[in-house]
């Protein structure tokens, strides 16, 4: 027989790994699927999504498509050899995800152990400088005290606190001695009329401040009993001047405004030149026992 007397060959279509035959139609166990269970299907969905079923002609051109679809995964899929080959895409695609799945498994179990292992040796890493920085303390504690530091330092905070207890005291006791004297505008005072009535009737007068414009005058005596005396004084019984005096104490808002600052600044100074020397003494003596450290 001549070649132009032979059949042609039949050409089988390709089978593509992105199909989703099974899918179209609307089979979801691929692996059980029997030809009955595929020519079942394929002619629920092509009596489904057939051309003549609707009039429309943009549903009509949608479900040509379908049904073209269709009728592919059916020519595939019917075919033993075709379904074999993609059978065995489907596996291949399954056993690739399951690896990844896997794979992704493993990689975030290690990724948690790194990171609880980093965690561990940051924790670790802070205990170890935290006990190392108490153990340095320690010693640089017994090192001062060994160089007598710490009675030094006993001794200048004594005297600190005896300055203070000092100073309390003769506040308290100046306080008492002070008194304010206040008048109208309408009242003509001068500080030497001033002076002399407070001084003839009530005693010694040790330091006066006088403002004419607040029509104010702080007063301090030699003695707490004079400031009483005046502030208890009956000033209605003079015509010429009509007072109000009152005792200075820790409680006015005035007397924390008043002029005589003089002691109390002098302990203020005292209190910071005090001060810088513990700071200076505290750093003499870590330096001494840090440079003891070195040596030893």
């Amino acid at each position: 027989m001549s070649s132009s007397q032979q059949s042609p060959l039949s050409t089988k279509p390709k089978v593509d790994p992105n199909g989703k035959y099974y899918e179209l139609l609307g089979i979801e166990n691929w692996k059980d699927a029997t030809t009955d269970i595929i020519q079942k299907a394929f002619r629920k969905k092509a009596s489904q999504y057939h051309p003549d079923r609707v009039s429309d002609e943009n549903k009509k051109k949608e479900y040509e498509h379908l049904f073209s679809k269709i009728t592919e995964a059916n020519t595939i899929l019917k075919d033993p050899e075709l379904k074999s080959k993609y059978d065995l895409i489907l596996k291949q695609a399954e056993y690739k995800e399951q690896q990844q799945k896997e794979m992704d498994a493993k990689t975030k179990d290690l990724r948690e152990s790194l990171e609880l292992r980093e965690k561990l040796a940051q924790q670790n890493k802070l205990k170890k400088e935290k006990s190392d920085q108490v153990l340095l303390n320690k010693e640089m504690a017994n090192r001062i005290k060994e160089s007598g530091g710490y009675d030094i330092l006993h001794q200048v905070q004594e005297k600190r606190r005896e300055r203070e207890q000092k100073q309390k005291n003769k506040s308290v006791i100046s306080n008492s001695c002070q008194v304010i004297v206040k008048w109208k505008k309408t009242q003509e005072v001068t500080e030497n009329s001033l002076k002399v009535l407070f001084s003839r009737l009530f005693g010694p007068i040790d330091i006066m401040i006088f403002k004419e414009s607040k029509r104010r005058c702080v007063i301090s005596f030699e003695s707490p009993a004079s400031a009483q005396k005046a502030a208890n004084y009956d000033w209605k019984e003079l015509t010429q001047y009509k007072f109000k005096v009152k005792v200075a104490g820790s409680d006015d808002s005035e007397t924390k405004k008043r002029e005589f600052s003089t002691s109390t600044t002098s302990s203020i100074n005292d209190d910071a030149t005090e001060e810088n020397q513990n700071y200076d003494l505290n750093l003499r003596l870590m330096r001494l026992a840090a440079k003891k450290q070195k040596t030893s």
